[in-house]
């Protein structure tokens, strides 16, 4: 009789395939919202290559030559930095700096890398004032180390013994 157990993930790796998972949820969901969008403003398969897929403004996404990225400057730099982020806090002893930081210190830190994003964009839906792309980065780099301060938080308390 064999009594082989199954082999445990350790940490890194289920935090990775959970990154894996929620960034690939992510991208689905960006892609099947767009197809709830009026009819007017409906992604067709046309436009991929032309327009990013979160703003449909060309001018504010990343080219290769005539080819526009699926994501603008702010949304591409949000996922790179988020990884970025992750990699580098649970691949070194920063998660481990980071679980001993009482939440009461982490939340006004989260808020302080995620807010630029919220008044950056704010500013552009109300009050109708154009970001740069520099700003798109900047301020997509900072949500995406935000976010992910949040999630290793997260993830350290949910697996914690």
């Amino acid at each position: 009789m064999n009594n082989h157990q199954p082999k445990k993930l350790n940490k890194t790796t289920l935090f990775i395939i959970i990154l894996m998972i929620v960034i690939i949820i992510y991208i689905i969901c960006s892609i099947i919202l767009t197809f709830l969008l009026p009819k007017d403003a409906k992604l067709s398969f046309d436009l991929i290559g032309k327009v990013p897929l979160c703003n449909r403004n060309s001018n504010s996404a990343p080219h290769i030559g005539n080819f526009v990225f699926l994501f603008c400057w702010r949304c591409t730099s949000m996922y790179i930095s988020f990884i970025i982020s992750m990699l580098v806090f649970n691949l070194t002893n920063l998660k481990k700096a980071l679980s001993k930081i009482r939440i009461i210190y982490i939340i006004p830190i989260i808020l302080i890398f995620i807010l630029p994003l919220i008044i950056d964009g704010s500013l552009q839906y109300f009050f109708f004032i154009e970001s740069t792309n520099l700003r798109r980065i900047i301020t997509g780099i900072l949500f995406g180390i935000g976010a992910s301060i949040f999630t290793t938080r997260l993830i350290n308390y949910l697996f914690a013994k």
